[in-house]
């Protein structure tokens, strides 16, 4: 995970106090582009952690738990940049963290539009949110769109692992490993329709199926990554262990599993430990 001080070689300011954020930002106006809608930091920095995880403190306690421990604090990393065909042209971005003690995760807190909790089955990620179990779609999707373990930059979020994975941007099945992935995505298609037979159930169509969270990559690279259909409302999560298609299955308690690793990987990396 990386420290701020990592963070800020890459941005030209850290902005905590929403009196410090441009005045066009609070009305969802990027400063050097009015055309470009952009999420009200101010406001964020006026609500603070505690609001964005409120409701994590009921639906993933262990998380809430370790996140509260370890004194955290919402700032805002400012870059402005030159386009790089015409350097005349200049922009504004803006990208929140949450600093634990010295180490930072990023935060992806959604659109100038809304969230979840305002805009309900109008949000274009309400499907992806629904077809979650409760307690992981309110504990890390309910007020925010999600959050990324950082170990290089600038911030993907096509490249997370360790945390939930921005809605948005949710990844198909054959991210679930870095080689022979066409091949990977068949066998994975086969396992899950195994696994409907034996309920009494077909398969209607796996493009629906998403990876909502992968583990941090061991010493070998392999992780695990944890899959959904975006179009059920069965809440069945499947499992994939270490890039290995064949190892798939239906997942007994995923509530808790997510809980379990993601309290354990806060806690672990902020305390400087390397095992996951």
């Amino acid at each position: 995970m990386l420290k701020i001080d990592q963070i800020m070689n890459e941005y030209d300011r850290a902005i905590y106090s929403p009196e410090d954020i441009p005045a066009s930002i609070r009305k969802g106006l990027n400063p050097l582009d009015p055309g470009i809608p952009e999420y009200n930091y101010a406001e964020a920095l006026e609500l603070g952690w505690e609001w964005f995880f409120e409701k994590t403190a009921k639906h993933q306690p262990k998380t809430y738990s370790v996140i509260k421990s370890l004194t955290p604090k919402i700032f805002v990393a400012e870059e402005i940049y030159h386009d790089r065909v015409d350097s005349r042209k200049t922009y504004w971005r803006g990208q929140p963290f949450l600093c634990l003690n010295e180490s930072c995760i990023a935060l992806y807190l959604g659109s100038s539009y809304g969230n979840i909790e305002t805009r309900g089955s109008k949000d274009p990620c309400y499907d992806r949110f629904s077809s979650l179990p409760e307690s992981i779609a309110k504990g890390y999707y309910w007020r925010m769109w999600g959050m990324q373990y950082l170990t290089e930059l600038p911030v993907n979020p096509f490249s997370c692992y360790g945390l939930p994975i921005d809605i948005t941007s949710w990844p198909g099945i054959e991210s679930v490993t870095t080689e022979n992935r066409k091949k990977v995505k068949a066998q994975i298609v086969g396992q899950l329709r195994k696994i409907y037979e034996e309920r009494g159930e077909r398969l209607s169509d796996a493009k629906f199926f998403r990876v909502f969270m992968r583990t941090v990559p061991g010493d070998t690279g392999n992780y695990h990554s944890l899959l959904i259909n975006e179009r059920s409302s069965s809440k069945d999560v499947f499992l994939i262990q270490d890039c290995d298609p064949d190892s798939l299955s239906l997942l007994n308690n995923p509530e808790e599993f997510v809980d379990d690793y993601v309290s354990q990987l806060l806690a672990e990396e902020t305390n400087g430990s390397d095992e996951h």
